[in-house]
């Protein structure tokens, strides 16, 4: 097997985990939210968790995950070059990793300049994972190409 070809779906995976692990905190970050909010929920959440701590996390998790697609991405087009002789093969679920790429990025650009917070960074990433997921299992289910579940 391609080295590169390890290496990208070891960095993919990864990403994935990431990813899911955004998404989570995502959630439970709405759900505190939504709790405190109607005072049902102590300051501290259910687990010691304070709405700052979880949306930590979330920022780790997406900036972790945007690291680990980044060398994904780069580690498939060498894979893709040694295995094609380019770097590009116009793969459905290239464009698609690429265009979640691009929102990944626009979200960890945002967090990064402390300009978004809270609630909306957090149904940008629930949002952001949904796209993730459709150009993972979707895109392989819908359309030809070398990622092709069917």
């Amino acid at each position: 097997m391609n080295p590169f070809l390890k290496i990208h779906i070891l960095f993919s995976s990864l990403s994935y985990l990431a990813f899911v692990l955004a998404f989570v905190s995502g959630g439970v970050f709405l759900w505190m939210e939504s709790r405190l909010k109607r005072k049902h929920l102590p300051p501290m959440g259910p687990f010691g968790w304070s709405l700052e701590s979880v949306d930590q996390f979330n920022a780790r998790s997406l900036a972790v995950g945007f690291i680990l697609l980044t060398l994904g991405i780069l580690s498939g087009i060498l894979a893709t070059h040694q295995r094609f002789g380019k770097l590009f093969v116009g793969d459905p679920s290239e464009v698609w990793t690429i265009t979640s790429w691009l929102i990944y990025a626009a979200i960890v650009a945002v967090r990064g300049t402390c300009t978004l917070r809270g609630r909306k960074v957090m149904l940008l990433a629930i949002l952001a994972f949904g796209m993730f997921v459709f150009t993972l299992i979707g895109v392989g289910s819908f359309f030809k190409g070398i990622h092709s579940l069917f």
